[in-house]
């Protein structure tokens, strides 16, 4: 399906979350150029038919609070997240606000969201690592990938 690029907006490393956020909020389909996003928010997909693709190994650092890097809302149909390399950040000086923290999460714990089997959910060239290049001892989290609803399609996963 072809895509206007008046719908596409490409972020930058150098972009706060909220202003990559704020797009998303928009609905608009978000390409991360090449880069280490420090996020302080999860980038929350909500849009049916929503894509998030990152290009040239764009890598997105978890907040340190232990929410995850990406997080799909049950409800949004066919959305597509591609090309990233998901990274646990160090968290022990900033307290948890999750009761498990994860690096990518789709759908809501405790309520099966079911998808649509007409418009699955894709994950596709989707990196995940917990250390990355540093050696601090206090990176971590508790799960990489958590999904909670049925039509979601994985493909080339690395977690």
């Amino acid at each position: 399906t072809a895509v206007p690029f008046s719908e596409v907006y490409v972020a930058r490393s150098s972009d706060a979350s909220s202003a990559i956020q704020a797009k998303l909020d928009l609905g608009l389909h978000v390409v991360l150029t090449p880069g280490i996003y420090n996020l302080t928010q999860p980038l929350t997909l909500s849009t049916s038919g929503q894509v998030l693709l990152g290009i040239g190994m764009a890598t997105l650092v978890a907040p340190k609070d232990g929410r995850p890097c990406v997080y799909v809302k049950g409800l949004a149909k066919g959305v597509r997240v591609a090309g990233l390399m998901l990274q646990a950040a160090a968290s022990q000086s900033t307290p948890k606000v999750v009761p498990v923290s994860s690096l990518l999460e789709w759908g809501e714990a405790g309520e099966l969201a079911t998808g649509a089997a007409a418009a699955p959910g894709v994950l596709s060239d989707i990196f995940a690592r917990v250390g990355g290049p540093d050696f601090d001892r206090s990176i971590g989290v508790d799960v990489v990938l958590r999904i909670h609803s049925n039509h979601v399609v994985g493909d080339n996963l690395w977690i």
